[in-house]
């Protein structure tokens, strides 16, 4: 939205690290204002000219309202994710809105990851998503995704009815049945991979064998085909 771009519209980012995302919105004319708990990372923003705070949002005056939130692979590492969640839609603005990024179990059975989950996982992470969880614990916080793709790249608003939570969806089954596909599309993704080095490396030896007068003795001896 072109109107966003008005100083009357203020961004906060929470875990914003030195503040490199802010820093592009503050040059488009945002008020824009950072958190983290990195000290140095905080230090070094400030230098550049951002607003940038020790901390999380207790540490925001009281009255402080936001037009849009930015939390970009932050959510994964919090252990109360529906509670941080509701205290962060209190800090909206009434049109205000939150833009989540976090890694996507979907994006895996996409086939990143080489469909490894051991490749995705993280000890840092306390909490994995799918795109359907990631909607029920909005859910839950008082909060409705208006947009997500499968790489969990979300637009999330405060729900219409003064912001009341709504009772959590389960979801057991279907992460269930993406994880079972997830590790059904690794084992055939692997069997393909070895099934093609094998060929190219029976193909390789042939031709090496081919080179150096080797072959037909070494079919001879096999009694097939080198």
């Amino acid at each position: 939205d072109s109107k966003l771009g008005s100083d009357q519209h203020r961004l906060l980012e929470v875990g914003t690290g030195a503040g490199g995302i802010l820093k592009y919105f503050a040059d488009q004319g945002y008020r824009v204002t950072g958190l983290d708990f990195d000290k140095d990372f905080i230090e070094y923003g400030k230098a550049k000219g951002l607003d940038l705070l020790l901390g999380s949002i207790e540490v925001l005056p009281e009255d402080d309202r936001f037009d849009c939130i930015v939390l970009s692979h932050v959510l994964e590492h919090i252990v109360d994710p529906s509670g941080f969640l509701a205290n962060l839609a209190g800090k909206l603005t009434e049109n205000g809105c939150l833009y989540v990024e976090v890694p996507s179990l979907n994006e895996v059975m996409a086939g990143n990851y080489d469909c490894d989950l051991l490749k995705f996982y993280q000890n840092a992470h306390v909490i994995h998503f799918s795109m359907d969880s990631f909607a029920n614990l909005c859910g839950q916080s008082g909060l409705t995704v208006t947009r997500i793709d499968p790489t969990i790249r979300a637009i999330v608003t405060a729900n219409d009815d003064t912001r009341l939570s709504v009772m959590p969806t389960n979801h057991v089954d279907q992460t269930r049945m993406l994880l079972s596909n997830i590790e059904s599309r690794r084992t055939g993704l692997n069997h393909r991979v070895r099934r093609s080095a094998n060929r190219a490396l029976k193909n390789t030896a042939s031709g090496v064998l081919a080179k150096v007068g080797l072959r037909e003795i070494v079919r001879s001896a096999l009694g097939r085909k080198a």
